[in-house]
């Protein structure tokens, strides 16, 4: 079964709180609460100074959700976002794109992702890291569910497109299937 393109969507964030509203045909409200220290289930992150090559993300709204990228080295970072604008309400505006770090964190704390041994195993090279980024400038096919900044960022270190803050959305969202 194809999955239907949606015809509007809007996302109003709260603390600790997603209200996503829908539009398919009907209006669907769903909230899905998100306690702040369970948006990155099983991942570390550190405070710490980034070097080229380095996955980082920064909590927006008080730790509502995270945006990721791919620190480039001289206070740069790639990262899938609009270019001006806000994150969430401009989303379908979103390119990959070079920025400033100051610009990326707007304020906020960098965190710098920290791998375990398996993990390391596909890790690439910083070197290839930063390439892959920079290859990307300029796509635009932004996808919350799909394809979003951490789809972006794990996939220029990895090889593979993931989002643990996806994961843990349809995680939520299961028992109103069920």
């Amino acid at each position: 079964m194809a999955i239907p393109m949606l015809s509007k969507s809007s996302v109003l964030l709260r603390p600790k709180a997603i209200l996503i509203e829908t539009v398919i045909g009907t209006t669907a409200t769903v909230i899905i609460s998100v306690a702040k220290e369970n948006v990155l289930p099983n991942a570390s992150w550190q405070r710490k100074a980034p070097v080229a090559g380095d996955h980082i993300r920064v909590k927006r709204y008080g730790g509502v959700y995270c945006h990721h990228g791919i620190y480039v080295g001289n206070n740069k970072v790639v990262h899938l976002a609009p270019m001006s604008g806000s994150e969430v309400k401009d989303n379908h505006q979103s390119v990959v794109h070079e920025t400033t770090l100051e610009n990326f964190l707007r304020g906020g704390q960098l965190e710098v992702r920290c791998y375990s041994e398996e993990e390391l195993k596909v890790k690439h090279s910083a070197d290839r890291i930063v390439k892959d980024a920079y290859r990307c400038i300029g796509i635009k096919n932004y996808s919350f569910v799909f394809n979003n900044c951490e789809h972006f960022a794990s996939w220029c270190v990895t090889g593979k497109a993931q989002s643990r803050q996806v994961e843990v959305v349809k995680t939520s969202l299961k028992p109103c299937f069920a």
